[in-house]
């Protein structure tokens, strides 16, 4: 694991760390030896940090980069991206792990308290290809995100946060689960689609199997883990073997 990248990605002094995903620091690439950062979008129109936690729900590498201008006024990007990187994967994770390196310089510039607000990252497009899942050869990373990987309603309220501002074009499927769970528990939660466009408050709808302790397993039974305790597996040749002979 690149494990520079990944500290500086989750360092020690924020609480936030314990919730960033290790497995895609693994195919990182190196530190750039520059420190030029990329260009970073001004986080315009979305809150202050304070009693607001971001969700940034975004396809590909430009879910890193919006948690950076994030980074710039004051939130903690929480990279929560679950998968790795192989050939003939379904969901192409390498832009996002060259721009958590190249990113590096950009949020080593950022002033942020240890208390910072998280901003959770996820890359929309994790479920992406699904209908190539059971083509022999390929890497099935695609991956979803449960009320487990992230902090519960209770962790964040103890926190002093009371808004989850989330940044997406859509409330997906499975993030819909833990969303609902902050609603119920009278944090408010907003939407926008992008920096230009101020959140606005949003109501949830329940998603099936809300809360159902099958629920994990449903979602599970149709992805492919792996031993690094993320997601993806090369999809297997089908059996040759066939009766008793």
């Amino acid at each position: 694991m690149n494990e520079e990248l990944f500290a500086l990605w989750a360092p020690s002094e924020s609480p936030w760390s314990v919730w960033v995903k290790p497995v895609l620091f693994a195919d990182a690439p190196p530190l750039p030896a520059t420190n030029e950062p990329p260009d970073v979008p001004r986080a315009e129109n979305f809150p202050l940090p304070g009693n607001t936690a971001a969700i940034v729900d975004i396809d590909g590498a430009r879910s890193v980069l919006l948690g950076l201008g994030l980074a710039r006024i004051g939130y903690r990007p929480v990279p929560l991206y679950n998968s790795g990187i192989e050939a003939a994967m379904l969901v192409n994770m390498y832009p996002i792990a060259e721009m958590l390196s190249y990113g590096a310089g950009a949020l080593r510039q950022c002033a942020i308290g240890p208390g910072a607000p998280p901003a959770f990252l996820l890359n929309a497009d994790r479920l992406d290809n699904s209908s190539e899942a059971r083509r022999p050869g390929r890497y099935d990373n695609r991956w979803c995100v449960v009320p487990q990987d992230m902090p519960s309603a209770e962790c964040l309220r103890d926190s002093g946060i009371t808004h989850v501002a989330l940044i997406a074009r859509e409330v997906m499927d499975d993030l819909s689960h833990i969303l609902c769970r902050y609603q119920d528990a009278g944090l408010q939660v907003s939407r926008t689609v992008d920096f230009g466009i101020a959140p606005t408050p949003v109501t949830v709808q329940r998603p099936s199997f809300y809360k159902s302790f099958f629920y994990r397993f449903k979602v599970y039974a149709g992805l492919r883990r792996n031993a690094a305790g993320g997601f993806g597996a090369v999809v297997p040749e089908p059996s040759s073997s066939g009766g008793f002979g």
